[in-house]
């Protein structure tokens, strides 16, 4: 993939007046970046190591972004600003090519499932759109490239990531009707079903007692299920239910408000997204927020 990368890279360049470094070489500098021996680095691009010495030679007399410290080549300062660089423009093209194909969202399996499919049709772009979910949140997706857009929860962590708080998502404490039947009305020990994303000092805050976890699950739509058939109550965001809520098959279990989350639009800072691309997806949450 990475060499890949390169080769495209080095393709497009050769296009322009005069290429700088050819794409040997720009497999043989970047492993001098991550400081690997001349023998990894013959190994990587399939040469004898005399080549590589040669190369590194050629490619100081001409650039000069080498030097020798302890009999081994390292890049200078401008050496490593040329190989961010062009890491950088790599990533940059890959993120073009992505982008003429469609738009890759990532979002959780919920949100794809109550949210993102019933409201598809107001999308700024429905053409050739990719969702993919996760349930380990949007971030990671964001950092390997995977996805150009991703709707979460919370505040990134990696300083690459960009986000737009765009609106509060309620949550509500439900369980079937059935369950609050034979339970909460006769005041029998209920079984807690907890989502391992939720902070659970949170629920604890939110139920107003102590609790323990009858069933724990990752993934909301699961929730959503053991909810269905009567397994427990759950803190859960309101969206996932309120179409259960309205029909009165599952019902809240306290009137006690409950903290919001905040719902955001993340994307990487690096992407190359259009600003205007990020605000049609911005509106695009705004505009659901309102109908949920």
């Amino acid at each position: 993939m990475y060499i890949a990368n390169i080769q495209t890279f080095v393709v497009m360049y050769q296009h322009m007046k005069k290429p700088l470094i050819d794409t040997e070489e720009a497999l043989i500098l970047t492993g001098i970046a991550r400081n690997n021996s001349l023998r990894e680095i013959a190994d990587e691009v399939q040469r004898d190591v005399s080549v590589i010495s040669r190369r590194l030679q050629n490619i100081d007399s001409r650039l000069n972004i080498l030097q020798k410290k302890n009999n081994r080549w390292v890049l200078k300062e401008s050496g490593h600003r040329l190989i961010k660089a062009f890491n950088q423009y790599v990533a940059d093209l890959d993120r073009a090519y992505s982008m003429t194909d469609g738009i890759n969202l990532g979002c959780s399996r919920a949100f794809a499932s109550e949210v993102l499919i019933p409201y598809f049709k107001y999308l700024p772009e429905m053409n050739n759109t990719t969702i993919i979910s996760t349930e380990d949140g949007v971030e990671q997706l964001l950092m390997e490239n995977k996805i150009d857009i991703g709707f979460d929860c919370g505040d990134p962590v990696n300083e690459n990531i960009r986000f737009k708080r765009v609106c509060d998502e309620e949550m509500v404490v439900v369980c079937s009707k059935k369950y609050y039947d034979t339970h909460f009305k006769t005041e029998k020990d209920f079984t807690y079903i907890h989502y391992n994303r939720l902070n659970f000092d949170y629920v604890k805050k939110t139920l107003g007692k102590d609790i323990q976890i009858g069933l724990s699950l990752n993934d909301l739509i699961a929730v959503k299920s053991a909810l269905m058939n009567h397994l427990g109550c759950a803190v859960v965001p309101k969206y996932l239910v309120y179409q259960e809520m309205n029909s009165k098959f599952l019902i809240k279990t306290t009137q006690a408000k409950t903290e919001k989350l905040v719902y955001s639009v993340f994307y990487r800072a690096d992407s190359g997204l259009p600003k205007e691309t990020v605000d049609q997806y911005v509106k695009w949450l705004k505009l659901v927020s309102k109908i949920l």
